[in-house]
């Protein structure tokens, strides 16, 4: 017979990915794992999910962009502009600094075809709110689309419309994790989307364009609600007289009501314990304490967010524990 209970937050990590380091202008970051050095790309291992914050040197890398940090032309000033501005401005780092400053924990997630776990993070980003920094500008009334331009040549495009952009949430980030944001993530500022995939959070932000249409709209792609095991790697022996299974789960920023798991092929499901949440937008952790006779064991998982969306077979991001070997130790 197979029992299942909650039990406290806990999370075990008892496997540690295949990773090799990052270029030389990041010799102080962990090791990552190595999808491409030019342009840098790297995944966060599974051991950087132990708990709801990824940390800086931890965390994923997307660029398109070559050396981000060996490049001389950083961009040094945020120009606003457009035909739905009143009065183009250009504001320096400093006048970014001065402004009201608004954290946010969020999750940041590429969304390319069935990414792996490892293409996702969530941080403490902190920053001034996009709308104040948009007044510098006058926003007009008929303004109903904003497009941001990032990186050393400003060739990085992304719309948003005029709703999302003035959300509370939606930040021009200057820090996170309490530091200043890396080269590697956007410095000197990013743009900073809660429920939003990442290619819509532009880094290098350098030029802002306010439009009275919208022709030149981007697709935005909200979170899907997910859940991930991280506790263990895949494959790995446990004991199947009591072991904890824990993990992550997150959705678009309504939150996580639940999440539930199935060790017996989706027939009956139970119920995880959630541990604290850090906000809606960020990481819920959960776990659930299994016990089973030995044998090779294929948990199934579904998170359910607050606005009551279950999530569906064949998630956007794929469970990185397919089975684990029960034994008698």
């Amino acid at each position: 017979m197979i029992l299942c209970g909650g039990l406290g937050r806990r999370s075990l990590l008892t496997g540690a990915a295949t990773t090799l380091c990052v270029p030389a202008h990041a010799a102080t970051r962990k090791p990552l794992i190595e999808l491409s050095r030019q342009p840098p790309n790297y995944d966060s291992p599974l051991e950087a999910f132990a708990g709801p914050i990824t940390p800086n040197d931890r965390f994923f890398v997307r660029t398109h962009e070559s050396d981000p940090a060996a490049d001389p032309n950083q961009p040094t000033q945020l120009t606003i502009d457009g035909d739905a501005a009143a009065r183009p401005a250009t504001l320096t780092l400093d006048d970014l600094r001065r402004l009201p400053q608004q954290e946010v924990v969020a999750v940041c997630q590429c969304l390319g075809d069935r990414r792996a776990a490892g293409a996702m993070g969530c941080a403490v980003w902190r920053g001034p709110r996009l709308r104040d920094v948009l007044a510098a500008a006058g926003p007009l009334p008929d303004a109903v689309e904003i497009i941001f331009s990032g990186g050393s040549m400003t060739d990085y495009v992304r719309s948003l419309p005029i709703a999302r952009a003035l959300h509370d949430d939606t930040l021009v980030a200057l820090a996170m994790n309490d530091a200043p944001l890396p080269p590697l993530h956007g410095q000197p500022a990013r743009l900073v989307v809660p429920g939003l995939s990442g290619d819509s959070w532009v880094k290098r932000l350098g030029r802002i364009e306010l439009r009275r249409s919208g022709q030149a709209a981007t697709r935005v792609r909200e979170l899907a609600v997910n859940a991930l095991a991280t506790s263990h790697t895949d494959g790995d022996r446990v004991r199947g007289s009591g072991f904890t299974l824990a993990g992550l789960a997150w959705d678009s920023g309504s939150g996580i009501a639940r999440v539930e798991f199935s060790i017996n092929g989706g027939i009956t499901w139970g119920r995880a314990m959630l541990g604290p949440e850090e906000g809606p937008h960020a990481f819920r952790p959960w776990s659930t304490q299994l016990s089973a006779s030995p044998g090779r064991l294929r948990p199934m998982l579904r998170a359910v967010s607050r606005a009551g969306v279950m999530q569906a077979a064949g998630a956007p991001v794929d469970n990185p524990i397919q089975t684990l070997d029960l034994v008698a130790l």
